[in-house]
């Protein structure tokens, strides 16, 4: 048994439930699972082209998220104003396009998506759910 391929198909589900449950959630065409340590894929869509410098350094934003408004995240080589942060969460806007980074404890879901084609809302209520369901899981 190849458990790598298996952990790949389990990360490939839970981005086919962010991206399948709603039509306002379908918007979300670029979306990532990285591991909360480094910042290496877990898995991702293939439209989601953020470098692994990129990824590296946002993992390292939920150590320090009193200075991620000040400094902003780099993602797909687009840099966006974190205009919110909390424990476990950081949004992040650039003109129509924006961004939810919620941490769990094995991931970072990242989900980009673009501002006037879905509700912010709702976004932030699936990726929130995913991350809630994957830590519930022990991930």
């Amino acid at each position: 048994i190849n458990y790598s391929n298996l952990v790949m198909a389990a990360w490939g589900t839970y981005i086919t439930r962010i991206t399948g449950r709603s039509e306002a959630c379908a918007a979300v065409k670029r979306i990532a699972f990285v591991d909360c340590s480094s910042g290496a894929f877990l898995s991702h869509t293939d439209e989601f082209i953020a470098s692994a410098d990129e990824l590296a350094a946002l993992v390292k934003c939920f150590d320090n998220l009193d200075q991620v408004p000040s400094t902003g995240v780099i993602l797909e080589r687009i840099h966006f104003q974190a205009t919110t942060t909390t424990e476990g969460l950081i949004y992040g806007l650039k003109g129509r396009t924006a961004f939810f980074a919620n941490k769990t404890k094995t991931a970072v879901l990242v989900a980009i998506y673009e501002v006037d084609t879905t509700d912010e809302s709702e976004v932030r209520t699936a990726v929130e759910q995913l991350a809630n369901y994957v830590m519930s899981i022990g991930g």
